[in-house]
């Protein structure tokens, strides 16, 4: 779960970045646009890399969020079998014989 939710975290970044850069580029086509060239199609494959790009960012989101969950749950399994563990040792010396 941990090595799943490094890998996510890993895309998270990249498809951050990458939105990032695809951003930049949709404003510098707008400028182009607005300055007076014919760059329509630019723009349109600009828009639909951000729209990939932030379906990227969500997915990662979404693994980070599951493994994140799964470690959770590991955790809280480990901190249940310590408290049970302890449970019983303190029994065991309330039951032993006394010296």
């Amino acid at each position: 779960a941990l090595r799943e939710a490094e890998q996510a975290d890993a895309d998270r970044r990249a498809a951050r970045g990458a939105l990032l850069q695809a951003e930049g580029e949709k404003v510098r086509a707008e400028i182009a646009g607005v300055a007076g060239a014919d760059n329509g199609a630019q723009l349109l494959r600009v828009r639909d890399q951000i729209s990939q790009y932030k379906r990227r960012l969500a997915d990662a989101n979404g693994r980070i969020e599951a493994a994140a969950g799964k470690v959770r749950a590991v955790k809280d399994d480990y901190d249940q079998a310590g408290w049970a563990i302890a449970s019983r040792i303190d029994t065991a010396r309330e039951c032993a014989p006394k010296l």
